[in-house]
């Protein structure tokens, strides 16, 4: 479908006057290929084979051997739940016809803190509510083929999933329509990717990718399509196909990050600091021959420390300089994701970022690649603030650099 409207709440299964484009539904509606829409739990995820894909999905998913863990869709007048205080996902598919841009409008009664994810558990809003609050919320979603997982194999992905955690959430509706929007591609590594999580829901227990996390500090009108994948260096990006995906769905007015770190243990091997420059060099030459727009993000500062604690290992500086020199000499934005990234880390400290961090102090957890969103959002904004009329100004325009703290309690 590339139009449709979908209301929530408790139907008795009495019959209900609606328009073609608009579906009733209640808690015990579970998705069905047939039918092309529905909630996904445990129980529908084990008769459809690709429902067990999480990055084909909502990107989340049980912990293998806990059948403790078990999601159930309750429904009244208001809309549709699951069970209070849970932080289990309710987690809502809809086939569409076609691959691009969708406007999503969602609209949702929350109390307590609320996250709205699309797609492959990327983050499109986080608030926190004192008392049961309605609100509506609008967003542009990309629908891309992937290669999920480490699965070999292209997904025709041809479904946008909807996922809603929190403390208390009641979804009431969600309204879909095309639209043609530009989209801002990400090209990167493991700390860039749609990382899975695991429920019941803890963001410091499960490891992020500050690509999932980059929507929620942009407005609708532009989608962001991650591509990102781990254990794959700046050449194994490209030996592995993950460019020539990007480039298959590129058109003209889109834009491509470019992020890519030093990753022990890269399958593809990694490379030294001449051939990440020309590697880099022609990933901006052809994204440009098609008329899109690159832009670069160095890698950002690990909370990895000398054994005395003096100071920090500076693995990514390298890269980081490569990106800083490689952007001046070809008039492309360079997003200072290391320089931003390290202030902050020295600024308050080991034990205080490791907050941020998963135990190796190399990756995020979500609250951390949350923070590493932001600072993109906001340096970029910072870089575009005296520049007025050309294509990099206007997708400042989108970003948002004010934005809910993820406090860490």
């Amino acid at each position: 479908m590339q139009k449709a409207t979908f209301v929530f709440h408790k139907t008795n299964k009495e019959k209900v006057n609606t328009d073609s484009h608009t579906k009733i539904v209640d808690g015990e509606l579970l998705y069905q290929t047939e039918l092309g829409y529905g909630f996904v739990t445990e129980d529908n995820k084990v008769s459809e084979e690709m429902l067990q894909i999480p990055e084909a999905n909502s990107g989340f998913a049980r912990r293998e051997n806990d059948s403790s863990v078990k999601t159930k869709v309750f429904s009244d007048e208001r809309g549709c739940f699951v069970e209070e205080g849970s932080y289990l996902p309710l987690c809502f598919k809809i086939d569409v016809v076609r691959l691009g841009n969708y406007e999503i409008t969602v609209d949702f009664m929350a109390k307590g803190e609320v996250l709205v994810f699309v797609g492959a558990r990327r983050l499109v809003y986080r608030s926190v509510y004192k008392d049961l609050t309605a609100k509506s919320y609008t967003c542009t979603m990309n629908v891309c083929d992937i290669i999920p997982g480490k699965k070999a194999f292209l997904y025709e992905q041809r479904s946008i999933d909807l996922t809603f955690v929190g403390e208390q959430v009641i979804l009431q509706k969600i309204s879909l329509k095309y639209v043609n929007s530009p989209t801002v591609y990400i090209a990167g590594d493991e700390s860039v990717m749609d990382k899975i999580a695991y429920y019941p829901y803890n963001p410091l227990e499960n490891t992020g990718g500050w690509g999932q996390m980059l929507s929620a500090y942009i407005r609708k009108g532009i989608a962001v399509s991650n591509h990102s994948k781990e254990q794959l260096s700046i050449a194994g990006f490209r030996q592995e196909g993950y460019y020539a995906m990007i480039k298959a769905h590129l058109r003209l007015g889109d834009y491509v990050l470019l992020h890519f770190s030093k990753t022990e243990g890269a399958e593809a091997g990694e490379v030294d600091s001449d051939q990440y420059r020309s590697i880099l060099i022609e990933y901006i030459e052809e994204t440009r021959a098609m008329g899109a727009y690159p832009i670069l993000v160095t890698p950002f500062c690990r909370n990895v420390w000398l054994a005395d604690g003096s100071k920090l290992k500076d693995k990514q500086y390298d890269y980081a300089i490569v990106c800083r020199e490689v952007g001046h000499t070809y008039h492309v934005p360079v997003i200072d994701l290391y320089k931003e990234s390290k202030e902050f880390i020295v600024t308050i400290g080991q034990e205080r970022a490791q907050a941020y961090f998963m135990q190796d102090g190399n990756r995020l957890n979500d609250i951390g690649a949350y923070k590493m969103a932001g600072m993109v959002s906001a340096c970029y904004i910072r870089l575009m603030h005296h520049v007025r009329a050309d294509a990099y100004a206007r997708l400042s325009h989108y970003f948002n650099e004010e934005n809910v703290t993820w406090i860490i309690n």
